[in-house]
């Protein structure tokens, strides 16, 4: 009885609110409503929100033959769906399949249609190698149509149409453009955000364009809060100045920075390749409000470090390899020179991503970046396993012996690691934990030295997963072995007072 009436008090609901209700469900959930009764039929059509997500079986064939057929499923899903699509306006269209230039025609037509219905959020993560941050070629990947940012005339056809596009005033809604594998030019970059007066949230991954040499973001009438430019293969400069909005920015692979009058800016990113250069500009502009630090490392050839107090706080006196940190000491013609490092005074957390070639517990480096950060209240080591280093033929952990890590080459009192000093750790994240000897030690010494920590967070998953479209892992059953070790091993170490968490 309470069924049918509940039923029946759907049935009597305006259309408008049962469109609102659909719009929490996947549009192929959506679809099937039709189904219900008379009052549902249709009304799919005029959902504000088109989230292509790819479906989940497509994991298991990325890279095989059965792809294609895959691919092409896909693309004629999204054509069918937008050909019976009746809404006026649509707040979020997002495509996430790895597509390429082969499909241009297919996806100019999609983005027409999503400006034509004046798209608040529109995503278009086209994937390269299942990864919106791989950078090949250019001529392989899409490239965004640059006319429609050039066209201002509307040609005022058939609203309808998927062909149909009004040109400027179809960006002015526009809050957030997140493009993954799409070749734009900095030129573009710079008409989106002049003619998108509320565009909040920019991303560009994977950009292969020979023209996105430069981006410039300028003028205090931007409404820019989020910048993030990574793996653009010929980009060479980021000049931000006047972005009194913009809270957070990530970059790589750039040789010029220049960050001006960013007020708001807590939420920095930054690659290997750019901290050397990096740290100075920040140091003098805005690097005492940073609260959260990202910072990318490629290897693990970690030098010993050398700090010592100076009247400007902390100087670096060692170097890491490879320039993938600090490389603020090096010798040239024989001399060095030693560049001063802030504390980071403000930082409250910090995330550090590590591809390692070698074993190596990461305890050195842990304890120097968070004695950087007095304030630091979550550390997050994020690894990035050559897995294939690690695991044998089976896709089991290997017992074979790896190159020696520089921290087990290092020796002496240089070596030793210093205790933590920081009062306010409190939540420890260890993403890519794999069982091994190694990553046990660097647990235990969290516990026994962070004092005020509260929680530990021990991730056994493969961190190389960028996408549904790839399975869980490459490797399941050296998930299941660190899943068990951690379980195991590390699970009866935790005291009382420090929660322990697996996910």
């Amino acid at each position: 009885m309470k069924c049918a009436k509940s039923q029946q008090f759907l049935e009597d609901l305006p259309s408008e609110i049962l469109v609102h209700i659909l719009s929490f469900m996947t549009l192929k959930e959506a679809g099937r409503t039709s189904v219900l009764s008379k009052n549902w039929v249709g009304l799919w059509r005029f959902v504000v929100q088109l989230d292509f997500e790819p479906s989940k079986d497509s994991e298991y064939i990325v890279g095989t033959p059965l792809f294609n057929e895959m691919r092409g499923q896909y693309v004629e899903w999204v054509n069918k769906v937008l050909q019976s699509h009746k809404g006026f306006r649509i707040d979020k269209f997002r495509i996430c399949f790895e597509l390429n230039r082969f499909f241009q025609d297919d996806i100019d037509k999609w983005v027409h249609y999503a400006f034509s219905r004046r798209v608040e959020r529109l995503e278009l993560n086209l994937l390269d190698k299942g990864c919106p941050m791989y950078a090949t070629q250019e001529h392989y990947h899409y490239n965004f149509p640059t006319r429609l940012l050039l066209d201002d005339n509307s040609n005022g056809s058939d609203e309808s149409s998927i062909h149909h596009f009004a040109g400027f005033h179809q960006y002015y809604n526009l809050r957030s453009l997140r493009l993954g594998s799409v070749n734009v030019t900095g030129e573009d970059i710079h008409l989106f955000l002049n003619k998108s007066p509320f565009l909040e949230h920019l991303t560009v991954q994977g950009s292969c364009s020979k023209d996105m040499l430069s981006v410039v973001v300028l003028g205090p009438s931007l409404a820019l809060k989020h910048l993030e430019i990574t793996y653009c293969q010929y980009l060479q400069s980021i000049i931000v100045r006047d972005a009194p909005h913009l809270i957070s920015i990530n970059f790589t692979r750039v040789s010029n920075l220049v960050l001006e009058n960013v007020p708001r800016l807590v939420d920095v990113c930054v690659s290997e390749w750019l901290f050397r250069e990096i740290i100075p500009k920040l140091k003098t502009s805005c690097l005492s409000r940073v609260e959260v630090l990202s910072l990318s490392l490629a290897h693990d050839d970690l030098v010993d470090i050398e700090v010592s107090t100076s009247r400007h706080g902390l100087r670096l006196s060692s170097f890491l390899s490879n320039g993938i940190l600090f490389w603020f000491h090096h010798k040239s013609q024989g001399k060095t020179r030693v560049l001063d490092v802030p504390q980071l005074t403000a930082v409250k957390q910090l995330i550090v991503y590590v591809n390692p070639w070698r074993d190596n517990d990461f305890i050195h480096l842990s304890s120097y970046l968070i004695n950087l950060s007095p304030n630091l209240e979550k550390f997050v080591l994020k690894i990035f396993w050559n897995v294939d280093l690690l695991v044998n033929n089976k896709g089991l952990p290997s017992n074979k012996q790896f190159p020696r890590g520089i921290e087990e080459i290092v020796s002496g009192d240089r070596r030793r690691c210093r205790p933590l000093v920081s009062k306010h750790l409190k939540v420890f994240e260890f993403r890519g934990y794999l069982g091994r000897k190694t990553n046990d030690k660097l647990v235990r010494y969290f516990l026994k030295n962070a004092t005020a920590l509260e929680r530990i967070i021990v991730d056994p998953r493969d961190q190389l997963v960028f996408d549904a479209l790839y399975e869980s892992s490459r490797y399941p059953g050296t998930e299941k072995f660190a899943r068990n070790a951690a379980e195991t091993k590390l699970r009866r170490l935790m005291p009382s007072s420090v929660e322990f968490l697996i996910p």
